[in-house]
């Protein structure tokens, strides 16, 4: 069994887990729909506290894309 196995499954049910549509709907200005829907994926997937390296929460400060 792959070790991080769980963790990439968890991420891609957070990012499966967001409401594109509803951001779409929410955004004023439609040009901003994919940056708006990949920022909230992102944010999803830091919610878990997951690390680059390994399990256990991501102790370093990274910059937001």
């Amino acid at each position: 069994d792959w070790a991080p196995r769980a963790s990439w499954l968890g991420a891609l049910d957070a990012v499966r887990g967001i409401d594109a549509g509803a951001i779409a709907h929410s955004c004023a200005d439609k040009a901003r729909i994919p940056q708006a829907v990949h920022a909230a994926r992102v944010d999803a997937v830091r919610s878990l506290g997951l690390r680059a390296n390994g399990p256990g929460p991501d102790t370093g400060d990274t910059a937001r894309t």
